[in-house]
């Protein structure tokens, strides 16, 4: 899951995509490894026939001409199968026997949550595999490639053991299954929490995130819930990028916190009483106060006191209430609201996610709607629209076109991602970046499938 423009992801070794190795009970062995020998004869038959022809001799020439034209035909006679085909195929059928293995077809990977940056894209596999994909010129894809973008899915096979994974600006953090946080990517405020300001191209270590319960990485800083509800820092501290620190910092006013989510200037919590508070730059009421002044320390939201899930983005912050419904403060890409307005879904709400100017909901039917410009095809209803026109600015959810069965949605600066009840891939929106994962920069209007190896 991700929380915003800038707020969800593990990887043992994989074999070849050609073919895994599956391990079976005994029972379920005998088909496929028939199947595998059957294979393999008619392998060797060919391979056999090719020489024998080819190597003709003298001896076999002199052979009964029934018997030699069937060597000829088929290449076999019982003598050559058992002094060089059985062991051959001793080769093969011992291993798969004293392992337990077969070679199967690679199916296609089961996603089970998708997270989005800036312009970039990750997603997490039931087994356990990171793959991101998009925008990496500062390393925030976080594998070996060198490349300034990738426009397919590059998995990191440095990460294992990843319970959560949250993508920034230009940098990208997991939680581990054990408390521990690596970071990957732009570290020119010291957000990756390894106590420098190198970039890394490959997950380091967060040292100070080494308890928490939750990691959100937002424009230049990063933020984790400790296990005792507090949260702590990296990065830009304060409003002003001057105030970066490399070492974590709690930020003080914050106790009893189950959600944080981190944008581009603002940062946001929840208490697991409901209420909301948030900090940061507030140019466009994105703070929710009924202000327009920015805070170093958090405040309260006005009129917020039952959320169950928040997110922020750009400019933006929104809060998912306990009776399914969504609120919102801040600029939505016309005007901006410096306290929480209702927003009129339509459906009871499951999930709520925040972009640069564009928000979308997952609701409990598994359907997605969207709201905000339309500027770079953000809403995924297949429409679009300049600066100007009528419908530029959305202010009423639309239906995101063909998408029913979501489970999961991130929304990215601009574009958005969902992973469907079948752990398929969906992405649509902006794609100069190629941060949709579809082996193109073409922009999308409505979603597209996204596979992953």
């Amino acid at each position: 899951m991700c929380g915003g423009s800038c707020g969800s992801c593990a990887s043992p070794p994989r074999a070849p995509p050609a073919a895994r190795l599956t391990r079976l009970p005994e029972v379920q062995l005998r088909q496929p490894l028939l199947r595998t020998t059957i294979r393999f004869l008619l392998a060797q038959g060919v391979h056999a026939a090719t020489r024998s022809a080819a190597k003709s001799t003298e001896r076999e020439k002199q052979l009964n001409p029934m018997l030699r034209s069937r060597h000829l035909r088929f290449g076999l006679s019982p003598g050559y199968l058992l002094r060089r085909m059985l062991p051959r195929l001793a080769f093969v059928v011992i291993p798969l026997w004293l392992t337990g293995c077969t070679c199967s077809p690679s199916a296609p990977a089961r996603v089970v949550d998708v997270v989005a940056g800036g312009f970039f894209t990750c997603a997490r596999t039931a087994a356990g595999e990171v793959y991101c994909w998009g925008l990496n010129h500062e390393g925030q894809l976080g594998t070996t490639t060198r490349d300034s973008v990738a426009n397919r899915p590059l998995e990191i096979a440095s990460l294992s053991g990843i319970d959560q994974i949250s993508l920034g600006g230009e940098h990208g953090c997991a939680a581990r299954i054990d408390e521990s946080t690596r970071c990957w990517g732009n570290n020119e405020y010291g957000q990756l929490g390894d106590e420098t300001r190198e970039n890394r191209g490959q997950p380091t270590a967060a040292i100070g995130f080494s308890e928490v319960t939750q990691v959100v990485a937002g424009s230049n800083r990063t933020c984790g819930v400790l296990s005792d509800h507090r949260v702590s820092c990296v990065g830009v501290l304060g409003v002003q990028a001057r105030s970066s620190s490399t070492q974590p910092q709690i930020i003080e006013g914050l106790h009893d916190i189950a959600e944080i989510a981190v944008g581009s200037g603002h940062s946001c919590a929840r208490r697991s009483t409901g209420q909301v508070l948030c900090w940061g730059s507030n140019f466009r009421g994105e703070l929710g106060d009924g202000t327009t002044t920015d805070r170093a320390e958090p405040v309260a939201v006005i009129g917020i006191a039952t959320a169950t899930q928040i997110a922020v983005g750009t400019r933006r912050s929104c809060a998912l209430l306990s009776d399914a419904s969504v609120s919102c403060w801040g600029y939505d890409g016309l005007h901006f609201s410096t306290t929480p307005e209702p927003v009129e879904t339509g459906e009871r709400v499951e999930q709520v996610a925040v972009g640069e100017s564009h928000v979308c909901a997952r609701h409990e039917s598994g359907s997605i709607a969207c709201w905000g410009t339309r500027r770079w095809r953000t809403l995924g209803d297949g429409e679009t629209a300049s600066a100007g026109d009528p419908d530029y600015v959305m202010y009423a959810p639309v239906r995101v076109r063909g998408i029913e069965t979501a489970i999961d949605l991130a929304v990215g600066r601009r574009h958005s991602c969902a992973v469907l009840a079948d752990h398929t891939l969906t992405c649509w929106g902006d794609n100069a970046s190629s941060q949709l994962g579809d082996g193109t920069r073409i922009s999308r209007p409505t979603p597209v499938a996204i596979p992953i190896p």
